[in-house]
């Protein structure tokens, strides 16, 4: 990238960095990084929409004429990227040249240490194996899709009709659909010690052991030795793995990533869907 850029990246004043920092990434670490804090997430969503960060980058590209921005997060320089054929360049080399900072690193180790997410060099490449092969990639449909739609279907009739559905309803809906189509059943002692790990995590120094870790990676080797039919944790048993593997260090991120940030997505989606009477219809 730093040939075709290096005459056309501009660096962030001081002003705009301090503005970045105090307005975006400083709310950004107050909201939670892993797994989110109630009070500065409804503080944050009320007087700090999203909408103010996509102006706020906008403002910084026009004033700069130049989809590449070096701009400090907190101390550390970084590359803002906003090329779209940058942002292919980024994610093709990712992690071999472009990796995850030092902080998510740090956070992430502390509940899932050997995860792909995390990873460089061979064992990048042996965990990614191992993951797109549970998760079918490249398939139109994962092999045991008929299952977790059945799974969703039950959990969404057991809402019972509901005409308002509030945020805490939504979040204990995909959180059983996840725990039963990761390791096979509605498990929440799983995904509670998980939270707390992440809610660790979040503060990202002088982070030790946590008093939940050996009893949270108990219950998932347990699901991977005898695990329920028709889930992830069944399909890691058909999928070969080597030492590096690290089998129970993935599934923390796909109960995560599911029980999280695809609900997050999902009420997104649904109140955009609301907001519009002719989409809505």
């Amino acid at each position: 990238m730093a040939e075709t850029t290096a005459e056309t990246t501009a660096k962030v004043s001081l002003p705009d960095n301090l503005a970045w920092n105090l307005l975006h990434v400083l709310p950004y670490y107050l909201r939670g990084i892993f797994t989110r804090n109630p009070f500065w997430t409804g503080l944050i969503v009320r007087y700090h929409p999203d909408p103010n960060g996509v102006r706020f980058i906008q403002r910084l590209r026009r004033k700069y004429g130049s989809d590449y921005l070096y701009i400090r997060m907190l101390t550390t320089r970084s590359l803002l990227v906003l090329d779209p054929a940058g942002i292919q360049r980024v994610l093709e080399r990712s992690p071999v040249l472009y990796a995850d900072a030092d902080l998510k690193r740090r956070g992430m180790s502390h509940f899932q240490p050997g995860a792909v997410t995390i990873s460089r060099g061979r064992q990048w490449q042996e965990r990614r194996r191992f993951n797109e092969a549970v998760l079918d990639k490249g398939q139109r449909l994962h092999g045991d899709a008929w299952r977790f739609n059945e799974i969703i279907a039950q959990e969404v009739a057991g809402l019972d009709g509901q005409r308002r559905l509030h945020w805490e309803e939504l979040a204990t809906l995909f959180e059983r659909i996840t725990l039963r189509v990761v390791v096979g059943e509605a498990d929440t002692t799983v995904t509670a010690a998980l939270k707390e790990m992440m809610r660790e995590a979040n503060r990202v120094v002088g982070l030790k052991r946590s008093r939940h870790f050996e009893g949270f990676y108990r219950k998932i080797r347990t699901y991977l030795a005898y695990p329920p039919p028709q889930s992830l944790a069944a399909r890691c048993a058909q999928v070969p793995a080597e030492e590096d593997t690290r089998v129970e260090n993935q599934l923390p991120h796909w109960l995560f990533a599911m029980a999280d940030t695809l609900a997050v997505n999902a009420a997104r989606a649904l109140a955009l869907i609301a907001a519009h009477p002719r989409i809505r219809q």
